[in-house]
């Protein structure tokens, strides 16, 4: 595809030229970046000065969300540090982790990304493979070729751009590359609105959960709301929106692709105003406090319409209402006249700070039209009088069912979205060319929309695996991080890259030194004893290539072509080192080195070769170097002087300075890290349809749902191990973790386990002891139907892989802690007390409780122990 060679500002005023009248810095704000994913280049240096009108309605906000989500130590002599920052080589970072990210590749392997040296290179090799990987081949070139034909985009390209900013980071450098794109969009919305309340109700959809229909319908009926919700507030700022967003893709046919629009990455882009919900609560941002009541009442009308509309009779509609609790937890001013750049980000980041017991509580009733009801009660919410069914509905329901109109909605919702837990083209009979042609996403294609119960997943066992993803940010807060550690990060992937080469180049060094021609060398009888200690001692191993790399590095010759000079000291200081050389070889050094310097010009075109081939890629590690040096000497002068602790350390263990970087608990990076924990869930269901694994998917990810839900067989639990293995394998040390912040649920129930027993445990307390990496292993043993007592153990990701690494080569360990235990028992460290079931057990927790306050299982047995026995309860 022949390049374009507009910047993604100059694509964005093309595509919005005809409607400049009409947008908001709203609009603008929101839609700023969004081509910048695909088009790295700006355009804000170029001549052409014609984007200028549309930067300016943005440019304030851009800038208080930018500065919001950097570190405090970039901030003072900004503009000194930005020049040296965006020369740097660059990552894309996982903001749960401040480590390079892992995508689900072309081959459907984890993959983590690694530094290159240039930001338009994160956007040509791992944005081009990540959305080729999950949409197919070619899709990054076939999207990049219309947007630059200036194409208005279809639904589904439209999907592939929004996924690009999902992926993509708003910056280059530290404390920006972990920010996603459309996080940072959101960001810079929220500060255009500059009165900013974030509001929390009660989800009006939900009140209890009796079946898996009602967990699976409330999450996809939430997401309805969400769309018009969000619709109401958004016309509530600006009224062109819709319109304006008509000139990029064709979003009047929305509503015919209704399974794409409420499901990521579409809904992501359509909720911009949401900042979380779940089933039993909703926080979302509104900039006048007056709509909140009306934007709730349009969103609860225009969804039940939207669910019901097929389904009922409109010639005998009844008034019927739902309660809605609301709540002011955070507000905040942003006044911009004033350039208060710093402040106003500040202010931004505010929100996040939630007040959870206050503002003042308001009871609001909205009514809204429903279907004609009889005089029997809602079985589910036992509050609203239930609808008569009309034929269609019990074919669909069943004729003894009772709902109201809000939990009939509720049931029917799934059918309208899409149900995720209906039969996938992943759950069918697939091949390798369906991946490779369609993508990894052809796995979440729907083969029909009826659903499906667990038994439709057994093998004839009752056992199955509530498999949970939940996010959990309680750890959150502000991080320090040691620039140096990205440094050696970078120099370690970077001599994975040229070991080979430097082993190719050391190895005609060696050849050269141990041939005939050097002792035909004028010169060399003088030296005659001393070659022959070095010719001894010349050992290249794998340890000596990576010291040639390090001293090459640490070179301060220019030039494209490795200097002899730097060879032949690098040769004599590794084999003829002073400590091993008496007086008089030491006077002979001089000849020896100017021998071999000679016999290496001999063969200068060899080594010259792929010398240039290694300098080429060493020099990106040079120039970071280099640029950290320039970088800390602009902090401590920064620092000088103030009452703000210093951003650069002496590290006495090895005499050198740490450059120490803070990156800020802002309001972008949560939506970043949403986003994130939603990529990784759909990537983790996606290896599980890989894997072949058979599972019937709950609740699908989504940037502000914190929950993934699927059930497996237990006979597929090992299958699921195998993908936790790799992405152990893959993630490696993180940099700078939140601890805890992704919780994987590994629990074991029968079939019949109701549903809300799975969600009483998930919302029950762990004990974080043990485990400060960012995913953790919660296994749960139900059972039937047996709820633990007190906080649940969690594991870190890389001790459960350990323990069960073990678990061939020590068997009976294992299996000790399953034949001693009964499987009516939650805790498998009950070992010892098989004699106690059912009733017995239960008296026999509850009397120790009592007496010594606390649960009788945590006592005597070692972590590793208790790993081993949840790992032998949940495989046998």
């Amino acid at each position: 595809m022949e390049s374009c060679n507009k910047g993604h500002d100059k694509i964005l005023y093309d595509y919005l030229s005809a409607y400049l009248q009409k947008i908001s810095n709203h609009s603008a704000s929101y839609l700023h970046d969004i081509f910048k994913a695909l088009f790295v280049k700006g355009d804000s240096e170029s001549e052409d000065k014609s984007t200028s009108s549309l930067e300016e309605m943005y440019r304030n906000y851009d800038r208080i969300a930018s500065i919001a989500e950097q570190s405090k130590c970039f901030i003072p002599n900004n503009v000194k540090i930005m020049n040296i920052l965006k020369n740097l080589p660059s990552y894309i970072l996982n903001p749960l982790n401040l480590s390079p990210i892992i995508y689900l590749s072309k081959n459907l392997n984890l993959f983590k990304t690694t530094f290159q040296p240039k930001f338009k290179d994160l956007s040509e090799i791992y944005l081009k493979d990540y959305l080729d990987s999950k949409y197919g081949n070619n899709t990054f070139n076939n999207i990049k070729y219309n947007i630059c034909s200036k194409q208005k985009l279809d639904i589904k390209s439209f999907e592939v751009l929004v996924d690009s900013i999902r992926f993509f980071p708003q910056r280059s450098w530290i404390s920006g590359n972990d920010i996603s794109l459309l996080a940072h969009l959101r960001g810079a919305l929220l500060a255009s609105l500059e009165d900013i309340y974030l509001v929390e109700i009660n989800n009006p959809f939900y009140s209890n959960f009796i079946t898996l229909k009602d967990a699976e319908g409330v999450y996809a009926i939430t997401k309805v709301f969400l769309y018009h919700l969000n619709n109401c507030l958004f016309e509530k700022v600006d009224q062109n929106f819709n319109e304006i967003l008509k000139s990029i893709a064709d979003v009047d046919k929305l509503t015919e692709y209704s399974n794409d629009l409420y499901n990521s990455p579409l809904i992501d882009f359509f909720t911009p105003f949401v900042f979380s919900a779940d089933h039993e609560k909703i926080r979302f941002f509104v900039k006048n406090k007056d709509h909140i009541e009306e934007c709730i009442k349009e969103g609860i009308n225009k969804t039940l319409d939207e669910v019901l509309d097929k389904w009922i009779s409109k010639d005998k509609l009844i008034e019927d209402s739902v309660s809605i609790n609301v709540r002011i937890v955070a507000h905040e001013h942003i006044d911009d006249k004033d350039e208060k750049y710093v402040e106003n980000a500040e202010i931004l980041n505010n929100l996040l700070s939630v007040n959870e017991k206050g503002g003042e509580l308001t009871h609001m009733q909205i009514t809204f039209q429903g279907a004609e009801t009889s005089n029997e009660l809602c079985e589910v919410c036992k509050r609203r009088k239930a609808v008569k069914l009309n034929d269609k509905l019990k074919e669909i329901l069943g004729n003894d069912v009772k709902l109201c109109n809000v939990c009939l909605a509720v049931r029917l919702s799934p059918f309208h979205v899409g149900r995720s837990s209906s039969l996938k083209k992943g759950d069918e009979e697939w091949n390798l060319n369906d991946i490779k042609n369609n993508g990894w996403n052809y796995f979440f294609i729907s083969s029909g929309n009826k659903g499906r119960s667990i038994d439709d997943i057994t093998d004839g066992s009752d056992d199955v695996i509530f498999i949970a993803m939940k996010l959990n940010l309680k750890n959150y807060k502000e991080r320090i991080v040691e620039l140096n550690k990205y440094y050696d990060e970078m120099k370690d992937e970077l001599y994975n890259l040229v070991k080979d080469d430097i082993n190719k180049y050391l190895g005609i060094v060696k050849e050269i030194l141990l041939s005939e021609n050097i002792s035909k060398n004028k010169g060399f009888e003088r030296v005659k004893n001393i070659y022959e200690k070095l010719k001894e001692k010349m050992n290249f191993d794998e340890s000596l290539s990576k010291k040639f790399f390090d001293t090459l590095i640490m070179s301060n010759r220019k030039g494209s072509r490795i200097d002899f000079s730097v060879v032949t000291d690098f040769i004599i200081h590794e084999f003829l080192g002073s400590e091993n050389t008496n007086i008089t070889e030491i006077k002979k050094l001089p000849d020896i080195i100017n021998i071999i310097k000679e016999v290496l010009r001999q063969k200068s075109n060899d080594l010259n070769n792929i010398g240039s081939i290694i300098l080429s890629k060493i020099n990106t590690i040079k120039n970071l170097r280099e640029k950290l040096r320039e970088l800390k000497e602009v902090m401590k002068s920064d620092s000088v002087g103030t009452t703000q602790e210093s951003t650069v350390k002496t590290d006495l263990v090895r005499e050198t300075e740490k450059v120490l970087v803070d990156i800020p608990k802002s309001l972008d990076r949560e939506f970043s890290i949403r986003l994130h924990f939603s990529i990784l869930g759909e990537e983790l269901l996606a290896m599980m349809y890989y894997k072949r694994i058979k599972q019937l998917i709950l609740i699908n990810p989504s940037t502000f749902t914190p929950l993934v839900l699927t059930v497996i067989r237990k006979s597929d639990l090992s299958k699921f191990i195998e993908i936790l293995k790799e992405l152990n394998n893959v993630l490696g040390d993180e940099i700078s973790p939140i601890s805890n912040s992704v919780l994987i649920y590994l629990i074991k129930a029968k079939s019949y386990t109701p549903i809300s027993i799975i969600f009483y445990i998930l919302n029950e307390e762990i004990d974080e002891k043990g485990n400060s990496d960012s995913i953790g292993i919660v296994p749960v043993i139900v059972g039937r139907n047996n709820i633990p007592i007190g906080p649940l153990n969690v594991f870190s990701l890389k001790e459960f892989c350990e323990e069960y690494e073990k678990l061939p080569e020590d068997i009976e360990s294992f299996s000790e802690f399953f034949e001693t235990s009964s499987e009516d028992i939650p805790y498998p460290e009950f070992k010892n007390y098989k004699k106690f079931v059912n009733d017995n057990i239960y008296s026999y927790v509850q009397e120790y409780i009592k007496r010594e306050k606390k649960a009788p299982f945590s006592i005597k047995y070692k972590r590793e122990d208790k790993l081993r026995a949840y790992i032998a309860r949940l495989l046998m």
